[in-house]
């Protein structure tokens, strides 16, 4: 990850450097197993037609005024049309979406060294490495930090597995290491996860060995 000086009025990002983004349109994230929240000011600007697919909020999902569960059928979110594009979307507009629904891939983790701009790599266009560098969508992420209500925080120290923890600044050598890993085009996308869960496994298996100034058990 890069971290970048910022203006005094806007957070200072950590962009990852070797991840890229760009909607390819697939639909690959509207067909999974999530409940999105929609916000009452997202369903009340909706036509009947489409507000008429959102469920009732439930319990525990005290902030939303509805809800769509994307992958309750092959067909994946009730908004998705038949072209795997999103009928809101094409209707109305991207900013017509929920928010989750704006924000997907990014999400934000406020760290000790600055916010933290991470991709979801159920994306195909994050997983196959297609589109612009993460920071260049910067304007766009502005807007959506600035209007996110969730975010991850971490401390100085963050826990990898059971009681093994790094420091924060040795968690990114070990983010950035499975990142190229990961994005390594000119192999599958098999043997990158295979390589990837080999890397982070001899970690837990050498953490012992590891500095002091790194690992506290």
């Amino acid at each position: 990850m890069q971290l970048e000086n910022n203006h005094t009025d806007t957070p200072q990002f950590i962009f990852p450097t070797n991840a890229r983004y760009r909607c390819v349109g697939c639909g690959h994230c509207c067909r999974q197993q999530w409940v999105v929240e929609v916000e009452k000011e997202c369903r009340d600007a909706l036509p009947d037609d489409l507000k008429a697919k959102i469920e009732p909020s439930q319990q525990q999902y005290p902030e939303a005024a509805g809800i769509l569960k994307a992958g309750q059928s092959e067909a994946g979110c009730p908004l998705l049309d038949t072209d795997k594009l999103c009928v809101i979307h094409k209707r109305l507009g991207y900013d017509a979406k929920p928010f989750v629904c704006r924000a997907f891939p990014f999400r934000f983790i406020e760290t000790p060294r600055g916010v933290a701009v991470d991709v979801s790599f159920v994306c195909n266009g994050v997983l196959n490495n297609r589109g612009d560098s993460i920071e260049q969508h910067r304007p766009e992420i502005e807007k959506l930090y600035a209007g996110s209500t969730r975010r991850i925080k971490v401390g100085e120290r963050v826990l990898l597995k059971s009681k093994t923890s790094v420091t924060f600044d040795a968690y990114r050598l070990i983010e950035e290491s499975l990142l190229h890993i990961l994005s390594e085009r000119g192999h599958t996308v098999e043997d990158r996860l295979v390589a990837g869960n080999i890397f982070l496994c001899s970690l837990y298996t050498r953490s012992n060995c590891l500095s002091s100034m790194y690992v506290a058990a």
